[in-house]
């Protein structure tokens, strides 16, 4: 199994940037066929927290028979996570998600550097502020 984690900016394949697309794939090769295997995918903080993980049967992807090389994808359209390195770990499994045939446990660390968002945490988190009943612009400071 090997993983591919395209970037815009290839030359920075390692550093995402908050907000912007991202597409992890994962290349395997079954060298005896495999029916309706399951790919998993986590994303974990460097402590261990884990903060999203997804999987094609989470998502009713169904794959199929795999008898020799195979790509499967999972592309995120923008990038919630803020400032900080993280850890992938990706499985395939049977239907059942029980029995493993490849495993790679925290294998790919990453980082991600936050611009266009200036919230703190571990996600960006889409919102809009609303003020009412408010009287001008209150002046402090010198």
């Amino acid at each position: 199994m090997a993983f591919n984690i395209a970037v815009p900016d290839p030359a920075r394949s390692l550093v995402l940037n908050t907000l912007d697309p991202v597409t992890i794939g994962v290349d395997l090769t079954a060298h005896t066929p495999l029916q309706d295997v399951v790919v998993s995918m986590r994303i974990d903080t460097m402590n261990g927290v884990p903060v999203w993980a997804s999987s094609t049967k989470a998502n009713s992807t169904t794959i199929g028979l795999i008898d020799g090389p195979a790509s499967v994808s999972v592309t995120i359209p923008s990038l919630p996570l803020l400032e900080g390195v993280y850890d992938l770990s990706v499985a395939v499994t049977d239907a059942t998600e029980v029995h493993p045939y490849d495993h790679w446990e925290r294998r790919v660390r990453f980082e991600v550097r936050q611009y266009r968002s200036y919230d703190s945490g571990l996600v960006h988190m889409p919102a809009a502020w609303t003020v009412t009943g408010a009287r001008g612009i209150l002046q402090s400071g010198a």
